[in-house]
Protein backbone atom coordinates (compact mmCIF):
# COMPACT_ATOMS: atom_id res chain seq x y z
CA UNK A 1 0.00 0.00 0.00
CA UNK A 2 3.02 2.65 0.50
CA UNK A 3 3.32 1.97 -3.18
CA UNK A 4 0.18 3.84 -3.59
CA UNK A 5 1.06 6.38 -1.65
CA UNK A 6 4.15 6.80 -3.86
CA UNK A 7 2.08 6.47 -6.81
CA UNK A 8 -0.22 9.27 -5.53
CA UNK A 9 2.42 11.61 -4.72
CA UNK A 10 4.79 11.37 -7.90
CA UNK A 11 1.57 11.93 -10.00
CA UNK A 12 0.97 14.84 -7.95
CA UNK A 13 4.80 16.21 -8.50
CA UNK A 14 5.02 15.44 -12.01
CA UNK A 15 2.85 18.72 -13.15
CA UNK A 16 3.06 17.91 -16.87
CA UNK A 17 2.34 14.13 -16.09
CA UNK A 18 5.15 13.02 -18.36
CA UNK A 19 6.86 10.12 -16.66
CA UNK A 20 9.57 12.21 -15.07
CA UNK A 21 9.42 15.17 -12.21
CA UNK A 22 11.87 18.08 -13.12
CA UNK A 23 13.98 20.28 -10.61
CA UNK A 24 10.87 22.81 -11.15
CA UNK A 25 8.03 20.55 -10.58
CA UNK A 26 9.92 18.87 -7.47
CA UNK A 27 9.91 22.96 -6.13
CA UNK A 28 6.98 24.18 -6.73
CA UNK A 29 5.73 20.30 -5.13
CA UNK A 30 7.96 20.96 -2.26
CA UNK A 31 6.91 24.59 -1.92
CA UNK A 32 3.11 23.76 -2.00
CA UNK A 33 3.21 21.04 0.76
CA UNK A 34 5.90 22.90 3.11
CA UNK A 35 5.28 26.39 2.78
CA UNK A 36 1.51 27.12 1.66
CA UNK A 37 -1.21 27.86 3.90
CA UNK A 38 -4.36 25.56 4.57
CA UNK A 39 -6.35 26.10 1.37
CA UNK A 40 -3.54 25.45 -0.79
CA UNK A 41 -1.93 22.22 1.18
CA UNK A 42 -5.58 21.28 1.03
CA UNK A 43 -6.39 22.29 -2.89
CA UNK A 44 -2.87 20.26 -3.40
CA UNK A 45 -4.17 16.73 -1.57
CA UNK A 46 -7.35 17.03 -3.10
CA UNK A 47 -5.17 17.23 -6.50
CA UNK A 48 -3.35 14.20 -5.77
CA UNK A 49 -6.30 12.04 -4.80
CA UNK A 50 -8.64 12.58 -7.59
CA UNK A 51 -6.94 9.78 -9.93
CA UNK A 52 -9.14 10.90 -12.64
CA UNK A 53 -8.86 14.34 -12.22
CA UNK A 54 -12.84 14.55 -12.74
CA UNK A 55 -12.69 17.57 -10.09
CA UNK A 56 -14.05 14.67 -7.24
CA UNK A 57 -13.29 12.08 -4.99
CA UNK A 58 -15.70 8.73 -5.07
CA UNK A 59 -15.59 6.38 -2.32
CA UNK A 60 -13.05 4.06 -4.14
CA UNK A 61 -10.63 7.31 -4.40
CA UNK A 62 -11.06 7.95 -0.78
CA UNK A 63 -10.38 4.43 -0.20
CA UNK A 64 -7.47 3.72 -1.83
CA UNK A 65 -6.32 6.80 -0.21
CA UNK A 66 -6.95 5.52 3.51
CA UNK A 67 -5.76 2.17 2.57
CA UNK A 68 -2.19 3.96 1.59
CA UNK A 69 -2.25 6.23 5.02
CA UNK A 70 -2.75 3.13 7.40
CA UNK A 71 0.41 1.36 5.28
CA UNK A 72 1.90 4.39 6.03
CA UNK A 73 1.58 4.90 9.42
CA UNK A 74 1.72 1.63 10.19
CA UNK A 75 -1.89 0.99 11.48
CA UNK A 76 -3.55 -2.24 11.57
CA UNK A 77 -6.57 -2.55 8.61
CA UNK A 78 -7.75 -5.40 11.05
CA UNK A 79 -8.81 -2.80 14.01
CA UNK A 80 -8.92 0.29 11.29
CA UNK A 81 -11.22 -1.01 8.75
CA UNK A 82 -10.56 1.51 5.23
CA UNK A 83 -13.84 1.07 4.01
CA UNK A 84 -15.87 2.06 6.89
CA UNK A 85 -12.96 5.17 7.45
CA UNK A 86 -13.98 5.88 3.78
CA UNK A 87 -17.46 5.63 4.61
CA UNK A 88 -17.35 8.02 7.17
CA UNK A 89 -15.32 10.64 5.47
CA UNK A 90 -17.73 10.29 2.66
CA UNK A 91 -20.14 11.40 4.89
CA UNK A 92 -18.95 13.81 6.84
CA UNK A 93 -17.50 15.36 3.39
CA UNK A 94 -20.33 14.86 0.97
CA UNK A 95 -22.35 17.76 1.91
CA UNK A 96 -24.41 18.01 -1.25
CA UNK A 97 -25.12 14.34 -0.93
CA UNK A 98 -24.55 13.01 -4.63
CA UNK A 99 -22.32 9.94 -3.34
CA UNK A 100 -18.97 12.34 -4.32
CA UNK A 101 -16.70 15.00 -2.31
CA UNK A 102 -16.12 18.18 -4.57
CA UNK A 103 -12.76 20.21 -4.02
CA UNK A 104 -14.81 23.14 -2.24
CA UNK A 105 -16.20 20.40 0.08
CA UNK A 106 -12.90 18.46 0.66
CA UNK A 107 -11.14 21.79 1.70
CA UNK A 108 -14.13 22.86 3.67
CA UNK A 109 -15.12 19.54 5.67
CA UNK A 110 -11.18 19.67 6.32
CA UNK A 111 -10.83 22.88 7.36
CA UNK A 112 -13.48 22.20 10.05
CA UNK A 113 -12.27 18.77 11.07
CA UNK A 114 -8.71 18.82 12.25
CA UNK A 115 -8.46 14.93 13.18
CA UNK A 116 -9.75 14.00 9.63
CA UNK A 117 -7.35 16.46 8.63
CA UNK A 118 -4.57 15.10 10.12
CA UNK A 119 -4.96 11.70 8.95
CA UNK A 120 -6.02 12.65 5.47
CA UNK A 121 -3.03 15.59 4.77
CA UNK A 122 -0.46 14.48 5.60
CA UNK A 123 1.16 18.37 4.47
CA UNK A 124 -0.58 20.10 7.68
Amino acid sequence: MLEKISRFVFKAFDLDQNGTIDFNEFMISYSLTSRGDLRQKLEYAFNTYDRDKNGFLDKNELKEVIYGMLDLLGADEKTNDPKLLAEQCMSELDSSNDGRVSKKEFIDGLSRNYSMRAFLCPFN
